[in-house]
């Protein structure tokens, strides 16, 4: 919401409020009138208010669909399409992480990405030190973490030859790595 909207709500609620102070009033009905005047007087400013709560509102929802998208049932994917199987020694990680403003399917993560991901929940660690982190958390992110850092410089090794490399492309060349390495040993 750009600020002369902004402005605009702000002086709306005002004046309804110093309108309906002497006679004390409910929040509630307050707020309804604001609407309704804004709806009937300035339809364009409305229409930007109605757009920026409601998108506020609904990716709040957003964002708690996706802090509970390990616990949905695994055989009703949500979707269609994506592999939400763990990463062989990633297992861990979560299907989507979110960091930003944005989420990402894990296994989309660039290696850039990786390594701000990695930031981010050492920062995250750092942080249940304060009393509002919940401590059984602690645990398994820094499971997450070890996990990470495990695969760190076969991901770097990769990212050099091709920057635009995924997670899960990367496993995939771990793998086949490891597999011509046994057989190397074995044959």
């Amino acid at each position: 919401m750009d600020e002369t909207v902004r402005g605009i709500l702000i002086e709306r609620i005002r004046q309804v409020c110093a309108e309906m102070a002497p006679n004390g009033f409910l929040v509630e009905d307050a707020a309804e009138k604001v609407i309704a005047e804004l709806r009937d007087d300035d339809t364009q400013s409305w229409k930007q208010i109605r757009d920026h709560f409601a998108t506020r509102g609904v990716t709040r929802h957003v964002y708690k669909f996706i802090a509970t998208l390990h616990q949905i049932d695994p055989e009703q994917p949500m979707f269609p399409g994506f592999d939400f199987d763990p990463l062989p020694g990633l297992e861990a990680m979560p299907p989507l992480v979110t960091a930003e403003g944005s989420a990402t399917l894990s296994r989309q993560l660039t290696y850039e990405s990786y390594l701000a991901e990695m930031k981010r929940l050492d920062r995250r660690i750092k942080s249940y030190r304060y009393r509002r982190r919940k401590p059984e958390n602690l645990k398994q992110d820094q499971e997450r973490l070890m996990q990470m850092k495990q695969f760190n410089p076969r991901f770097a090794q990769f990212a050099k030859v091709d920057p635009a490399l995924i997670l899960e492309k990367a496993k995939d060349l771990e793998g086949k790595e490891s597999r011509r390495s046994a057989k190397r040993q074995g044959g």
